[in-house]
């Protein structure tokens, strides 16, 4: 029978959140929506929007290798952008991570908690 496990980066400062990093569901992995913050320390990391991506990716990085998986296997995210003039800029830096076989992706503009300019949600699976 498949069995919800919670993900949780070792070495990960909690920030007393009412939600997990990460769940697998069988072979799936669900990473909570991420924002740029230091994960040993737990502090905020405000910035441009290209800092707060490439800071934001690597978290997401983080738990799916927690999980025993990578950014390879993302088949789906959702990005959520404070201004819809921080499109192209987020764009750059997610092109990096993603270049070939882009994950299925919705972007919406929002208003994020504190000052985060950009928060990325993924769906991703464990390759065997």
């Amino acid at each position: 029978m498949l069995q919800k496990r919670v993900i949780q980066v070792e070495q990960t400062a909690s920030r007393n959140l009412p939600l997990s990093e990460g769940i697998t569901f069988g072979s799936l992995v669900f990473v909570s929506g991420t924002v740029s913050y230091d994960m040993d320390t737990g502090e905020p990391l405000f910035g441009t929007v290209e800092q707060e991506t490439e800071q934001v990716i690597k978290n997401i990085q983080r738990v799916l290798q927690a999980a025993g998986s990578d950014l390879e296997c993302v088949l789906k995210t959702t990005v959520f952008l404070t201004n819809r003039t921080y499109f192209d800029s987020m764009n750059a830096v997610y092109r990096k991570y993603f270049e070939t076989k882009a994950p299925a992706r919705s972007t919406l503009i929002v208003d994020l908690a504190a000052d985060f300019k950009v928060e990325i949600e993924a769906v991703a699976y464990i390759s065997e």
